[in-house]
């Protein structure tokens, strides 16, 4: 996973593609318990789930949806939201998920979030790429040094 901050509002997470084919979902590769963000600083979550060009058209996403959890390894796990009947069978295709601070079980304890995307089938390599951002952060301080002028130049 790499890291970037753009300013202080936001972080964006990009991580490696894997393959997800068989009976693998997006994390296995990272771990079980792995692909974890704190979203306790911020108001928004955006998830960007890209299908790869290895992506064999006889299978299918069958699964993609947003987990939150209590902890960073994934206490307590429970869906947020959940894109149904998801048919990617074409390399290049992009989903997005997105949710709210306040859509999570934060009285509950519940502040971590995690994309899941899996894809029970395998007849192939089936690669996606998945992208996080975190936004409105809560304390946000200011602009990074030269962000400002890097986005006016």
């Amino acid at each position: 996973m790499a890291l970037q901050q753009i300013s202080s509002e936001c972080e964006v997470d990009v991580f490696e593609t894997q393959d997800i084919g068989g009976t693998d979902f997006w994390t296995v590769g990272l771990g079980a318990t792995a692909g974890w963000v704190d979203m306790a600083l911020y108001d928004l979550f955006y998830a960007q789930v890209a299908v790869g060009a290895t992506w064999n058209a006889a299978d299918q996403l069958d699964e993609l949806h947003l987990e939150q959890a209590t902890t960073a390894i994934g206490g307590g796990v429970k869906e947020v939201c959940n894109i149904n009947q998801v048919a990617a069978n074409t390399a290049g295709e992009i989903f997005v998920l997105e949710c709210k601070g306040e859509d999570l079980d934060v009285d509950g304890g519940f502040h971590y979030v995690r994309c899941y995307a899996a894809e029970v089938g395998n007849t192939g390599q089936d690669d996606i790429s998945i992208t996080y951002v975190r936004a409105n952060c809560r304390n946000a301080t200011d602009d990074l040094v030269g962000a400002t002028q890097a986005i006016k130049a």
